[in-house]
């Protein structure tokens, strides 16, 4: 039952119980208190020790992974791309601060995320209207009260939107709540009118004060807060069974007693029943452009609310505060705590729930923030898509649920699709301009937490959006189908951490565990307990395609699948484990640091170079062999090449290739202005299938006056590898609009031509565009350009230094040109440098000379030496490398013990 200091001295606290402390019995006696709040000293020193074995330093994670340039990139979310250890930190605080604080103070924290927050005074002067008398009278007072802050938030949320006209306030708040669902066949039964543009919507969107609506929900949730002690107290000794509906001060209200109530209105501002079994049918609790608040006491609540509802605020506030017993919430979408534009927020308190929502719920915030606060019982969530701490644009979703054994399901109805959920911050690259993702929080603070999903889950993220599941406790069971827990695509960040218990993270495909792939950060934190790590093809704590993986394992006896820390050279993966008897696949074991070129446990080539055809397994008709059709006839097989229908999508895509050449052409000059990347996945496909014809008539494209279908020309190459695209590559290389995809398809396609284009680039102090001309010279691997890469071997930037190190390891005799001097030195670092240089070498020379260097007197050589020579160890220095494994330093002997010796 529901105690009422619980709601004096915080909305729903509770006692956080015993400090938290993880033991850690051979490295430290305990942690201090408030360790789960932070990244601990044992964690610490185990990445400190990690990075150091690969010649690596807290700044070298820092090398560039921005994908989406936008003023609705989050802050938060720049951090988690850009610094991810100070971000693991930064999160294990947010998620604590969900343990016990109050509404108001989740709001300001929610809302600090999006911009500046605090409180907004609410003045209810004007508003002095009084209740029927039907209401009783020990309690008018305090409802009217409410009743005025309504009226004021109202006016608050009025003032935020005066610059839009009836029209574009009806067109805003369509367009945002279904923004998401573009492209997919879900809707809203609430948007009529026809979808508005996306550059129309974020212009309509500028005129709103959002940032006023979001501190009014902050004071409105105090004065509320402030209230629920006397109303509950009221509700529990009155015997009153009426029920009242009017008007005061604008605000449509609906007050009923301890009776078993049916509510089915959908315009009420207030509502507030004191007790029974209840059933609300109607839509409540939700702000759509006003102010709107539900408070029940019933025993048992029954919730069947079609869209936006149950704590939904779309360019407003909705706020639904359920006390007391069971309840059952039976949704469609935009409920539960959604926030578009605005500020949603359910919280529910005593007894156990059930949610059903279909999609954009339970914790879902776009532009806005969503909130669904859950404090107690044994609850079951259940959605479809976007839910369960979703953040998309400018917004921010979270579910917080405090305590007991509660289970998270999110599979769409076509289970191919991803769920989006559980701790997901993403947007889309579809439209145009590009949206990048919000942030998006799963807080489990207690209890066991079984959850499944489809894809895109569980600490998820992608277009330079943040999601992060945070679980305090153990025993959880996590199942996905693919891109789960702590995964991060195109820029995005995805965080799972999990700080007590045995858990089972369970994937069936790849990326998943602690992944970063194209410029994404995956993150995989679990701190205590003997853990399973199951996947067909997942690699733990790997990176990819310029993506940084990290899994930090500080304890425990855990069963890994996959192979740990891969990454390719523009990558980064870093696996720590910490003590405890483990069994890993077949790069790594127990008390062995086993290190590669490009990561701290194994490496593997870069999937996307040297692999087979994009389309190997398709047989195509012989190009030309059907004539050309009317440009009618053209529209109508490229609509259907289009569908994401395989069957209709395929047949329509081998008509075209059947017609060939003119085809291509015809595509090529009508399609390429507006193309998303399902559209330049089917016509690259089309191209590799016709082939050189096809790739002919692409060049010439890549130097359109439209930066639009340039880039989207340029992207068609590197995807059906089109070589004869290279020589047109110099005009756009000097455009700044098309310049950065430009140097990047130079590298893809091998285009020699543009390599004195590309060498002063690769100095510019633009980061993003230095290491990707940089890259580009070391995958063209010109000699012209050795010069350059020699000038950058000592760069700050990772990515810079490593592709340097690429092409000046092709040409052994200026490798070592470069690093003898340098062994003359007494600079640790540069003699590092330049053995991790020598490694890269298939010279017997470079390899010699680095195995001189298994007697320096410092530890970090000896692992550099060890390092340069690993599978290729001179004869007389083999004797040398098994002395190592018993070195009297431990990561030298760790890594020694990893060493192979070779033939």
């Amino acid at each position: 039952m529901f105690n009422s200091s619980v709601a004096i001295h915080g909305l729903f606290r509770h006692s956080a119980g015993k400090p938290f402390r993880l033991l850690l019995a051979s490295l430290l006696a305990f942690l201090s208190v408030t360790a789960h709040a932070q990244l601990t000293s044992v964690e610490h020193k185990a990445i400190d020790d990690v990075l150091t074995a690969g010649n690596l330093r807290p700044k070298d994670l820092e090398f560039d992974r921005t994908t989406i340039s936008s003023p609705w990139v989050l802050s938060l979310c720049q951090e988690a791309n850009a610094k991810p250890l100070e971000a693991i930190d930064d999160l294990l605080s947010t998620h604590d601060i969900a343990r016990e604080a109050s509404l108001p103070e989740l709001l300001t924290k929610a809302s600090s995320f999006l911009g500046p927050a605090q409180a907004a005074p609410l003045d209810t002067a004007n508003y002095r209207g009084q209740l029927p008398a039907d209401v009783p009278e020990a309690i008018r007072p305090t409802i009217e009260e409410i009743v005025h802050f309504i009226a004021a938030s109202n006016e608050a949320v009025r003032g935020a939107l005066k610059n839009l006209a009836p029209d574009e306030r009806r067109m805003l708040i369509e367009g945002l709540s279904a923004l998401p669902l573009k492209g997919t066949k879900e809707s809203l039964g609430f948007v009529k009118g026809h979808p508005e543009t996306t550059t129309r919507l974020l212009e309509l969107l500028s005129k709103v004060d959002l940032p006023a609506i979001r501190n009014a929900s902050i004071t409105l949730a105090t004065e509320v807060r402030r209230r629920l002690p006397a109303l509950q107290a009221f509700g529990r000794k009155t015997d009153w069974k009426g029920s009242v509906v009017a008007t005061v001060d604008g605000v449509n209200l609906e007050i009923s007693g301890v009776g078993n109530d049916a509510h089915e209105l959908s315009d009420r501002m207030l509502c507030i029943d004191f007790g029974g079994v209840n059933h609300f049918a109607g839509r409540y609790a939700a702000g759509i452009g006003y102010s709107s608040v539900l408070i029940d006491f019933g025993s048992s609540e029954t919730i069947d609310t079609a869209d936006a509802g149950a704590g939904c605020g779309v360019l407003g506030i909705g706020m639904a505060f359920f006390i007391g017993g069971n309840a059952h919430f039976h949704t469609g979408s935009l409920n539960c705590g959604a926030g578009v534009g605005g500020v949603g927020v359910l919280v529910k308190s005593g007894g156990a729930a059930t949610y059903r929502s279909a999609t954009m719920s339970q914790g879902y915030g776009a532009f806005g923030v969503g909130m669904l606060i859950d404090t107690s019982g044994e609850n079951h969530y259940t959605a479809q898509d976007l839910s369960q701490g979703a953040g998309f644009t400018g917004g921010l979703g979270w579910l917080i649920d405090r305590k007991g054994d509660s289970s998270f399901h999110c599979v769409p109805n076509d289970p191919t699709k991803p769920a989006r959920a559980q701790g997901y911050g993403g947007g889309t690259l579809s439209e145009n301009p590009q949206l990048p993702g919000g942030i998006g929080l799963l807080t489990a603070c207690e209890g066991s937490h079984p959850t499944t999903a489809s894809s895109k889950a569980q600490g998820f993220g992608e277009h330079m959006g943040l999601g992060s599941f945070f679980s305090g406790a153990g025993g959880d069971t996590l199942t996905a189908t693919s891109m789960a827990q702590g995964v991060g695509l195109q820029g995005g960040s995805g965080y799972l951490l999990h700080l007590v218990g045995s858990n089972t993270y369970t994937v069936r495909q790849g990326s998943c565990q602690g992944f970063g792939v194209d410029k994404g950060v995956g993150v995989l934190l679990d701190r205590q307990g003997d853990t399973i790590y199951a996947s067909a093809y997942g690699r733990p704590g790997s990176g990819v395609a310029g993506g940084l993986g990290i899994l930090i394992d500080p304890e425990g006896d855990d069963r890994y699948w996959g192979s740990p820390g891969v990454s390719t050279f523009d990558a980064l993966g870093i696996f720590v484990h910490v003590g405890g008897s483990n069994r890993f696949a077949d790069t790594l074991h127990d008390n062995q640091i086993s290190l590669s070129n490009y990561s701290v446990a194994a490496s593997l080539e870069d999937p996307r170079r040297g692999s087979a055809p994009a389309f190997p397994d398709r047989k195509y008709p012989k190009p030309g062999s059907e004539p050309t059709p009317s440009e009618t006839q053209l529209q109508v097989l490229y609509e259907r090449a289009m569908l994401q229908d395989p069957l209709s999508s395929s047949a329509a895509v081998d008509g075209l290739v059947a017609i060939g050449t003119p085809a291509v052409e015809w595509i090529l000059k009508n399609k390429l202005g507006a193309t998303d990347s399902y559209a330049l996945d089917v016509i690259s496909e089309i191209i590799t299938a016709v082939g050189q014809p096809a790739k002919q008539a692409l060049a010439p494209y890549v130097q359109s006056d439209s930066a639009l279908v340039g880039k989207n020309a340029i992207e068609l190459a590197i995807r059906s590898n089109a070589k004869e695209v290279g020589a047109f590559l110099s005009g756009p290389m000097s455009k700044p609009e098309t310049q950065l995809a430009a140097v990047q398809a130079a590298g893809e396609l091998q285009a020699e031509s543009t390599v004195q284009k590309l060498m002063p680039l690769a100095g510019s102090q633009d980061k993003r565009l230095a290491e990707e001309a940089m890259k580009s010279l070391a995958r063209i691997g010109s000699s012209e350009a050795v010069s350059t890469a020699t000038a950058l071997l000592l760069s700050d930037d990772l990515i810079v230094r490593r592709s340097a190190m690429e092409l000046v390891a092709k040409f052994p005799s200026s490798a070592l040109a470069w690093a003898n001097p340098s062994f003359k030195t007494f600079d640790e670092r540069l003699i590092r440098i330049s053995l991790e240089l020598l490694g890269k070498c298939q010279d017997s020379e470079a390899v010699s000379k680095a195995a001189s260097f298994l007697d320096d007197s410092r530890p970090a050589v000896r692992i550099q030496a060890l390092l340069a020579i690993n599978g290729r160890v001179p004869k007389d220095s083999r004797g040398r490398v098994l002395d190592l494994r018993n070195d009297p330093d431990p990561l030298v002997r760790q890594v020694a013990a990893g060493i192979d010796l070779g033939r």
